[in-house]
């Protein structure tokens, strides 16, 4: 009977070193999604004019995703939000610059579906602006 009690007292003790059941803290959670692609419309913007910014996901469909876009103040709501797969995007005056030439400028989006387990996935957005 001893012998069974000390081999029950070492298994506790080997389950709970290897945390049998449970999570260690170094866990990893993968990111729930990734960017396929960013697309603009038109693909290149004039100085003042609007350019039409969709955030393409492989999960396209499920609409607990929110969207953050680093672009600054010059954005305008699609249907209603900032925090959606689309948005608007205002270009700078870009004044002081050649006339005719064409400067990137870029940002960023940031998109995570709120749950615990989430990891955010993000991407760099380059927008080429023709200065009139």
């Amino acid at each position: 009977m001893n012998r069974i009690f000390w081999l029950g007292i070492v298994m506790i003790a080997l389950l709970e070193a290897c945390n049998f059941g449970g999570e260690s803290p170094e866990t990893y959670y993968p990111p729930q999604t990734r960017i396929v692609r960013i697309d603009l419309t038109p693909d290149t913007v004039a100085t003042k004019d609007t350019v039409l910014i969709h955030c393409v996901i492989e999960d396209s469909t499920d609409t607990q995703f929110k969207y953050s876009w680093g672009l600054g103040k010059d954005t305008l709501a699609v249907n209603g939000t900032v925090n959606g797969p689309y948005i608007k995007y205002i270009a700078p005056a870009l004044s002081g610059q050649p006339k005719g030439t064409v400067i990137i400028i870029s940002g960023g989006i940031n998109i995570d579906n709120g749950s615990v387990d989430s990891l955010e996935v993000g991407g760099v957005i380059n927008i080429p602006v023709l200065v009139k």
